[in-house]
């Protein structure tokens, strides 16, 4: 939110070698990861922590903002099992990024203007200090995932002000590009070189900022990039040495692994150590973490099926959060008379829960659906485009 070598499960449940595969079918498939699927979960839910209105649970977990980090980092892992043998094989930056926003954009979109139709009712009913122009362009811009100039926006902190996590989008659909341009170098001393520059960035940024917490406002945005930049990259590393079996087999059980990351996000720091904390649990915990959940396989049954679920509805709880956040609070702050940060634990866990079906209710009846019909035109395209290049060749001929 991934057996000595490159595994590749089969339709009965089993594995079998990759080079086995692609010997039958001419082209290495891709192996599913029930394991990062149940992290994926676990680190959604992370996030939350850090937004809810009430600080109880986020004080017991004072690195949460490493959940980001760790959404990086497996991104990487999981984008890297999804593409990275497709762009070897000649897949086009244009066709990569298509793919890339027929999975991201529709929530996204949802998201986006669930947060501005919240301040839009602040508008009409006199509580903001900002007027239409500011929300239009605001609205416009993030609409194109474009970081808006603070003069222009609803509010000069920060740089996604509808849906403040959308930072974390940018900059990883930046090094998705990245990424599908240099796959077919993301091997050896260069991947390598890649992810060291990363680390150095880090540190750095971790040493100026106080801590790794960056990315979300303009006076810490560019951190976000350098955060990204380690963080999905050492995923990609990660995949590259499983799929080449050089990744150490230590796995564990489902139940204890998706546990573990509340665990590793409860590490205490003082002011002084905590820029240090977060560069070791970043380059250190989070890909021991990543590579145990990579060789944990559910029992079948409940574990699977939780996994699974869990995988499917993390982007929704991460993308859709922050409006179902303010939407709620704000209700409750009204209907009660009361600041929503009185709202406590039990409302903190009752809000939580509101933003898990409301992940679940989108990717039933909007995200789902109109990612088949964008999946559908995709495939279409295709076919026509190869048809009109082979026309156009053909004409060109004397």
């Amino acid at each position: 939110m991934f057996a000595t070598g490159a595994c590749i499960r089969t339709r009965a449940g089993g594995h079998q070698s990759e080079d086995a595969v692609t010997a039958t079918v001419g082209a290495p498939q891709r192996d599913y990861f029930l394991g990062l699927d149940a992290l994926r979960g676990a680190g959604a839910l992370i996030v939350i922590t850090a937004h809810m209105p009430d600080k109880t649970l986020f004080r017991l977990m004072p690195s949460a903002h490493l959940g980001i980090d760790f959404f990086f980092m497996l991104s990487g892992f999981v984008v890297a099992n999804a593409y990275l043998s497709k762009l070897e094989r000649g897949m086009g930056l244009w066709d990569f990024t298509l793919i890339r926003l027929i999975r991201l954009y529709p929530l996204y979109f949802l998201s986006t203007v669930l947060g501005a139709a919240f301040f839009a009712v602040l508008l009409l009913k006199g509580w903001a200090d900002f007027g239409w122009g500011p929300w239009a362009a605001t609205l416009a811009a993030n609409l194109f995932y474009i970081p808006i100039n603070p003069s222009w926006a609803i509010s000069a902190g920060e740089v996604y002000p509808f849906n403040v996590p959308a930072w974390t989008l940018f900059w990883e659909l930046a090094a998705n590009t990245v990424f599908a341009l240099l796959a077919l170098r993301m091997r050896g001393w260069f991947l390598a070189a890649v992810v060291f520059s990363g680390l150095v960035m880090i540190s750095l940024s971790a040493i100026s900022y106080g801590n790794l917490h960056q990315g979300w406002a303009w006076e810490n945005f560019l951190g976000g990039g350098s955060r990204v930049w380690f963080a999905l990259f050492a995923g990609v590393a990660l995949h590259r040495l499983h799929r080449q079996g050089k990744l150490p087999r230590i796995g564990g059980t489902m139940p204890l692994v998706a546990l573990t990351p509340f665990a590793v996000m409860a590490l205490p720091a003082s002011a002084e150590l905590r820029p240090y904390v977060d560069v070791a649990v970043a380059a250190i915990v989070l890909p021991v973490l990543v590579t145990i959940a990579a060789y944990t396989r559910p029992r079948p049954g409940f574990e699977t099926a939780f996994s699974s679920w869990a995988g499917r509805l993390s982007y929704g709880v991460y993308v859709l959060q922050m409006p179902i956040i303010m939407i709620v609070g704000t209700a409750y702050a009204v209907l009660f008379d009361a600041p929503y940060e009185t709202l406590g634990v039990f409302g903190t866990l009752a809000l939580m829960g509101a933003v898990v079906a409301a992940a679940w209710a989108a990717d039933l009846w909007f995200d789902t659906p109109v990612r088949n019909v964008l999946r559908a035109w995709h495939k279409g395209v295709k076919p026509r485009a190869a048809a009109e290049a082979a026309a156009n060749s053909s004409e060109a001929r004397p």
